[in-house]
């Protein structure tokens, strides 16, 4: 609720405004400006408020906010009024209206303040009434530069019904009318903060409930099919009669007695290597559902948390909080079809991803890997960065970390045989002007290892998406 007129002239009572200088304009925002003056009696700051539900002056007594990008009006309050002394303060008609006449280098100027809700302004001109600029400049009631501004009396006298609002709290009328806005600021403040919160976390928590039924239909789907395993077995029992170049088998099949199935083989690759494809297959639908299945448990973490912050919000008084966590950017946020860069490989139901470039390894670091997940490089040769990402509740067999240190030896400039240490991505510390992606790590371990090419060979078949074989079976 803005002052009324009683008010306002209870405010400029208190207030030593005559003879007082302007030592500096302050306009903190689009709503707001503060006069800051001294005068021999004491200095005080003169808040004027132009919000259309709160419109008021009166002194403040916590330091003024600081202005932050020089706004247009406080710019020429600035050059006309800075250093200036008031020589006058009026009620106008005791309409909400306060002229404060500015000598300043021998000339004066006339500070028009109207309190009047969505009609508040504050309009600065020379002592004739000609408008050097307004706050808000508004052509429809002629409050441009320019143009005379003269305020009209009103048709009717001030209305004697209006009362001076017992404000609670001690000191004089001007400390209880700031405490009073102040404390009703601060819970609209909160109010505001706490719907607009609750409504960004309640988005997001739909976004995560999407993200979650969606995940676990992927994980239905990704059932591993064990007809790709009864496939390859089949292969493997009937390696005798696959002869080089042949495209189809057809070979009993032991779990329906009396039937067959028909095999399409790879004419290029050998049996066992045609068993592997199809073992690839089962291996690759097994870790597409781990995957899935982990990321299932890390959503429906991050919904728990959510559903505990939507019930904490009203626990939280200081609007502060709210607000430094609604600008607060979303670090764990990313498109949702973005990849990560470089390579990336299965291993034992793990996945490995391999930055080939600085850039890349950078990429990888900043945006695709957490604390937990396990780096390793080729030590003492310059090459790309090897992350093993990590698995709730499951530790990283040895076999997956023979295989990451293999990589890490293939995609560096190093021999056959080196040594590669690791450490998780916690134990990193980025190196102080050091060069794209270079990090010092701590607590690392070192593993010797000679270069594998079978084992190469058998991630980069595992990492390739597999071709659209077919497998007919007839009765």
């Amino acid at each position: 609720m803005s002052l009324n007129w009683k008010e306002i002239d209870a405010v400029l009572a208190e207030l030593p405004l005559v003879d007082a200088f302007i030592r500096k304009v302050i306009q903190p925002d689009f709503r707001n400006l503060i006069l800051s003056c001294y005068h021999r009696s004491q200095p005080f700051d003169l808040l004027i408020c132009l919000e259309p539900k709160s419109s008021r002056m009166h002194r403040i007594s916590q330091p003024p906010l600081k202005a932050g990008q020089a706004q247009r009006f406080m710019q020429i309050l600035r050059s006309r009024l800075q250093g200036g002394r008031i020589i006058d303060v009026e009620h106008v008609n005791h309409d909400r209206i306060v002229k404060i006449s500015v000598r300043q280098g021998g000339k004066t100027c006339l500070l028009w303040i109207r309190l009047w809700g969505t009609a508040a302004n504050v309009i600065l001109t020379d002592e004739n009434g000609t408008i050097y600029d307004a706050f808000f400049r508004r052509p429809g009631r002629g409050e441009i530069s320019g143009k005379h501004y003269q305020p009209q009396p009103p048709e009717q006298p001030p209305d004697e019904g209006f009362r001076v609002r017992d404000f609670p709290g001690e000191g004089d009328f001007n400390s209880r009318v700031e405490r009073w806005y102040r404390e009703q600021n601060r819970q609209q403040r909160l109010q505001l903060a706490r719907e607009r919160l609750q409504r960004q976390l309640q988005q997001e928590q739909r976004r995560l409930q999407q993200r979650l039924s969606v995940l676990r239909d992927q994980a239905q789907e990704s059932e591993p099919d064990q007809s790709w395993k009864q496939l390859g077995d089949l292969i493997m029992s009937n390696l005798h009669r696959i002869e080089p170049g042949m495209e189809w088998i057809t070979a009993e099949d032991y779990t329906r007695p009396g039937s067959t199935v028909t095999i399409q083989l790879d004419p290029t690759a050998t049996p066992a290597e045609n068993a592997q494809r199809y073992y690839a297959k089962q291996k690759k639908a097994h870790n597409s559902r781990q995957r899935a299945l982990d990321e299932i448990e890390n959503v429906e973490h991050r919904i728990r948390r959510l559903v505990e912050q939507i019930q904490q919000l009203e626990s939280v008084q200081d609007p502060r909080q709210l607000e430094q966590q609604l600008e607060r950017p979303r670090q764990d946020k990313k498109p949702a079809a973005e990849s990560p860069p470089g390579l990336s490989f299965e291993s034992h139901g793990f996945q490995i991803l391999v930055g080939r470039t600085a850039k890349e390894n950078d990429l990888l670091l900043r945006r695709f890997v957490r604390g937990n997940d396990t780096w390793l490089h080729a030590r003492d040769y310059p090459g790309g960065y090897v992350f093993i990402k990590h698995r709730s509740g499951k530790s990283v067999p040895l076999d997956t970390l023979l295989d990451a240190a293999n990589l890490a030896l293939a995609y560096s400039k190093g021999s056959n045989d080196g040594d590669v240490y690791y450490t998780q991505v916690k134990y990193l510390r980025r190196a102080k002007h050091g060069k794209t992606g270079t990090v010092i790590p701590t607590q690392e371990k070192n593993l010797s290892v000679r270069l594998d090419q079978t084992r190469l060979q058998r991630l980069k078949h595992a990492g390739d998406k597999p071709s659209q074989e077919q497998a007919r079976g007839t009765g």
